[in-house]
C-alpha cells in the first residue's frame, strides 16, 4: 500500500474502447469481443462494426489493462494477423467519465 501509483488510482475507473478494426481481423475481433463481454454473436458483431466504440465501462485500471491485453493478444489466436504479424484492431483505455 506504499505504492504511490496505487494511491493515485483509488476510486478511478476506466473504459476500454475498440478504436478500429482492420477488415482481415473483423471475424477474430468479433469472436474475442463476444467471449470477453458475454454478448451474443449478433450483438458483438454490431458492436465491433460500430468502432470506435466502448467495449466495457467502469473497470478498475488492472481490469481494463487485462481486457486490453486479451483483445490485442495473439496468444489466444483471436486478434493478430498471423501472416503479417500486425494487430488487427486497436484498443485504448481511457479514464471513465462516471
Amino acid at each position: 500500500m506504499d505504492d504511490p501509483d496505487w494511491v493515485i488510482e483509488v476510486g478511478k475507473v476506466y473504459d476500454v474502447i475498440l478504436e478500429s478494426v482492420l477488415p482481415d481481423g473483423l471475424i477474430k475481433t468479433i469472436i474475442a469481443v463476444q467471449h470477453q463481454t458475454g454478448l451474443d454473436l449478433l450483438e458483438a458483431k454490431q458492436l465491433v462494426e460500430g468502432a470506435p466504440v466502448t467495449i466495457q465501462e467502469g473497470l478498475l485500471r488492472q481490469e481494463a489493462e487485462s481486457l486490453q491485453k486479451l483483445l490485442e493478444s495473439s496468444s489466444d489466436g483471436t486478434i493478430q494477423s498471423t501472416a503479417l504479424g500486425t494487430k488487427c484492431c486497436s484498443v485504448a483505455i481511457r479514464a471513465s467519465r462516471q
